[in-house]
């Protein structure tokens, strides 16, 4: 105000010069301008004061700040080396050394303190990297948590083997390295294309864009085959590449030369692929791609802003008269919503944003205040409840609008690329790794290492079982996992209950997303995503930046900051009663296992007792002869019977013995008519069994259900004066033997009805106990000292008849044995025919009419094959 107040005011008329001034801006003048719009109209002269002065504080202001935000600067510095003295028209270049004045403002203001703005944000965005050296190492490894994780597959891949081998072909570095030549080699050429170039020429370009296109079709029908087509959508260079073959081939067919110009282009693109092999172009990238998803947050905050200020700028303004920027024939005008929003956007870029809001701040005489007769004097038009002025506050909602959208929203977006730059500064000044963290977290290196670890427990992809939590700690080197730098493993108490507490924290992860998955509504497209993902491929799966963070959490708490430890508490209280539900569920494990353990050696000594009973038995010694001679291949059963077993109530007096009924039934009585009788009475009666083998003889007397049983394709056989009744085999054929089938047959499953308690009431279930084997029929003496060796029966001889128990082994097309299809408990018992019972009231129960049966006592049931098992 001091220098130039009063001195930038100049008359309208081009006759007043200095050294004239205001005394002599009198009377009118003639436009004598050929190319103005006004040429040769008359005009009356006028002492004027332009746009920008310094007559007033206010305006000493805005001016300066127009400088500040680059707008009119020229003019102005013009406008201030022509001023003369107080009133007295100006003359140009007449103090030019005003000119130091306005640099030294620029700068200090324009390059120095409009910057602080800037220097302000980026501040921030340090403040929240963290004030201190453990809020910076703590944010820098959650950045490398959210950018660095194992590769996203959401799709399964095909598990066919043509795919599986074209598979490991494209994930070759030889199919990459000849990719890549082939996207240089294209690239060469097309930047080579030129105008005006010979036929020779263009007729070669076409042809190695050509070879080029079939290269690259073959590359991605090869993607396809080893990836599936849904596994297309899980890279994003596979999806390019995709895209540009489409575009490719549509253009090829179509003949359409706008289509084969937009393939190029995004062929183009593909040479980026190739700079991923220099390390630091490749981390600029990844940065980059970091930077979009907070860059297209920042750019939807800064179009809510501006769509703010266009609305805003559209009601005050919408009707202001035409000027210099304003109206239809201009670049700008504030009369939609569309065309305030793009003024907007012109003004952030310095597109005269000053003569914008000159025009706005238009007032009277050079508008109308209100259309009608009542407010302008002479008006005759129609009236309108609005007229064509501006506002005399404009420039405060224009400077506003500068300050906000320009000096801090663009520069959020400059603060927000250095933030990620910094750390990729950090990335490239790495050296070689440190054998372990310290006080300070990973390196790139080191956490790429992390991630390696974590895809190969995982098999690829996000999530791992939460059961496979231990394992990835045995691969995981310290301080997060339990390996040293010379590859050994501790595990100490520590480590256990730090192991315990991260276990505890991603049961709550996982009861926290159940909660929030049952509470909202997935729509019918993600629910078919996610049928066909693959990354949750568990029932307890948990995310890669779940465990990690767990992890780093509770082995190495030096790198969380205090505010993040106070944030936790809430969770703190979640996790350590969860870990002491954990406590207790493992110590009822360890108690569980215990006594799993002791049962099962008892198991293993009543099976040793029974296999050491077989081999001294003279019975069983004689029938594992016959076995070893009878090897054999048995094909599948084609059926299965079952027979239900249930004990006799103590006292009962079985009266049709077996050997009685036998030598009734038949004069000549050997081992054969013993099998005979036992198929005959089976049909029509119960069989009375005992058990023989020390593993059950205090069990008692049982019956047995035989009814149901047709004995299809068992076929009777006998050796050395024994017969045996069982399955055929392949060795009956060769040896001329008829079985009823030898290839087909019914396998014969015995079980026993045994009581048990769920939810609180007793129930009785029925208990497999093994598959019979085979039926023994044998003549022995009274003394049971001997075998005879006679089939018929002769004084002091008795028939016996024992069922051989045990657990099913199904045969393979090899003719070796598979593991047992009923698991691997052991169902092994020998039963002797005792005799018959018929089907009348003496063993059945008048309440039910179901068999009399006494419960078995808790510790017979417990050695019953090993296999009861009360609830």
């Amino acid at each position: 105000m001091g220098l130039y107040g009063g001195k930038t005011d100049y008359c309208t008329s081009p006759n007043v010069q200095f050294p004239d001034g205001k005394a002599a801006c009198s009377g009118t003048f003639v436009d004598l301008n050929i190319d103005s719009g006004t040429s040769g109209v008359l005009f009356p002269s006028a002492w004027v004061i332009p746009p920008y002065h310094f007559d007033t504080f206010g305006k000493s202001m805005l001016t300066l700040f127009q400088m500040s935000m680059v707008g009119g600067t020229t003019d102005i510095i013009n406008t201030a080396m022509s001023v003369t003295n107080l009133d007295q028209s100006p003359a140009k270049n007449y103090s030019t050394e005003n000119f130091i004045f306005f640099m030294v403002f620029i700068s200090i203001n324009a390059i120095l303190a409009m910057n602080i703005f800037l220097g302000f944000i980026f501040d921030g965005f340090n403040l929240l990297r963290g004030a201190t050296e453990v809020d910076v190492e703590y944010n820098r490894f959650m950045r490398f948590l959210m950018t660095k994780g194992p590769t996203h597959i959401r799709f399964k891949p095909p598990t066919n083997h043509v795919s599986s081998l074209v598979r490991a072909f494209v994930s070759r570095k030889e199919f990459k390295n000849f990719s890549n030549t082939c996207v240089m080699v294209n690239f060469i050429f097309m930047l080579s294309d030129h105008a005006d170039a010979s036929p020779d020429y263009l007729y070669f370009v076409e042809t190695q864009n050509l070879v080029f296109y079939f290269q690259l079709l073959a590359e991605v029908l090869l993607e396809l085959v080893a990836w599936g087509p849904l596994g297309i959508l899980d890279n994003n260079w596979r999806l390019l590449d995709s895209l540009v073959t489409f575009t490719s081939s549509i253009g090829y067919i179509t003949g359409n030369e706008l289509t084969n110009k937009v393939a190029k282009a995004f062929r183009l693109i593909r040479v980026i692929r190739i700079m991923k092999v220099i390390k630091p172009v490749r981390i600029i990238l990844e940065t980059l791609v970091a930077c979009m998803p907070s860059l297209f947050n920042v750019l939807v905050l800064i179009f809510l802003v501006f769509s703010m200020f266009a609305c805003l700028l559209s009601q005050l303004f919408g009707t202001t008269r035409n000027g210099n920027m304003i109206g239809y024939f201009h670049s700008a005008n504030f009369k939609t919503w569309p065309n305030a929003l793009h003024s907007c956007f012109q003004m952030v870029l310095m597109d005269e944003w000053v003569d914008l809001m000159n025009d706005a701040s238009v007032a009277p005489p050079s508008c109308t205040i209100k259309f009608d007769n009542l407010t302008t004097v002479g008006y005759h038009g129609i009236t309108y409840s609005w007229g064509d002025c501006g506002s005399e506050y404009a420039p405060i909602l224009f400077v506003i609008f500068k300050l906000t959208c320009e000096a801090v929203m663009l520069n959020l977006v400059v603060g927000m690329i250095l933030d990620n730059f910094t750390l990729l500064t950090d990335e490239i000044a790495e050296g070689e790794d440190e054998p372990e963290w310290g006080d300070a977290g990973p390196s790139s290196k080191q956490f790429a290492k992390i991630v390696d670890c974590y895809e190969r427990v995982s098999g690829g992809g996000q999530y791992i079982s939460l059961s496979g939590l231990r394992g990835l700690m045995m691969q995981l080197k310290r301080p997060l996992g339990y390996l040293t730098e010379d590859g050994k493993i501790i595990f100490e108490a520590k480590d256990r209950w730090e192991e315990g507490l991260i276990r505890a924290e991603l049961n709550v992860i996982l009861m926290e997303e159940r909660k929030q998955k049952a509470e909202s509504k997935q729509s019918r497209w993600k629910r078919i995503l996610a049928s066909v993902s693959v990354e949750q491929r568990f029932l307890n799966a948990v995310r890669f930046k779940d465990v990690i963070y767990s992890m780093l959490v509770w082995r190495k708490p030096s790198l969380i900051p205090l505010y993040v430890k106070a944030g936790r508490a809430q969770r703190i209280e979640k996790v350590l009663q969860v870990s002491d539900c954990l406590v207790i569920l493992r110590f009822l494990a360890q108690v569980s296992g215990e006594r799993m353990k002791a049962a099962l050696q008892r198991q293993l000594r009543a099976r040793a007792a029974f296999v050491r009973w077989t081999k001294e038995e003279p019975i069983q010694k004689r029938r594992m002869i016959y076995k070893e001679s009878r090897k054999g291949c048995r094909a599948f059963p084609t059926n299965s019977a079952r027979v239900e077993l249930a004990l006799l109530n103590q006292g009962f007096e079985v009266t049709n013995l077996h050997h009685e009924c036998l030598a009734i039934a038949y004069k000549r009585v050997n081992t054969q008519t013993s099998l005979d009788l036992f198929r005959e009475k089976s049909a029509t009666d119960i069989v009375v069994l005992k058990y023989v083998d020390p593993l059950h003889s205090g069990i008692g007397l049982v019956t047995a259900d035989f009814t149901e049983c047709l004995w299809e394709g068992w076929s009777l056989r006998q050796w050395a004066k024994d017969s045996f009744l069982e399955p055929g085999t392949e060795k009956d054929d060769q040896e001329g033997v008829t079985p009823v089938s030898s290839f087909s047959w019914v396998k014969v499953d015995f079980a026993m009805p045994v009581h048990i308690y769920k939810g609180g009431k007793k129930q009785i279930v029925s208990k497999y106990q093994g598959t019979l084997k085979d039926i023994h029929s044998v003549a022995i003496s009274l003394s049971q000292t001997e075998i005879s060796l006679g089939g018929e029966s002769s004084a002091g001889e008795r028939h016996v008849l024992r069922l051989n128990v045990g657990s099913y082994e199904a045969p393979n097309a090899n003719s070796e044995p598979r593991a047992k299809t009923t698991s691997n408990k052991m169902y092994d018992a020998i039963f002797e025919v005792v005799g018959y019972v018929s089907f009348d009231n003496e063993i059945l129960d008048p309440s039910t009419g179901n068999h009399k049966f006494t419960e078995m006592p808790a510790e017979v049931l417990g050695n019953f094959g090993g296999q009861v098992q009360l609830t």
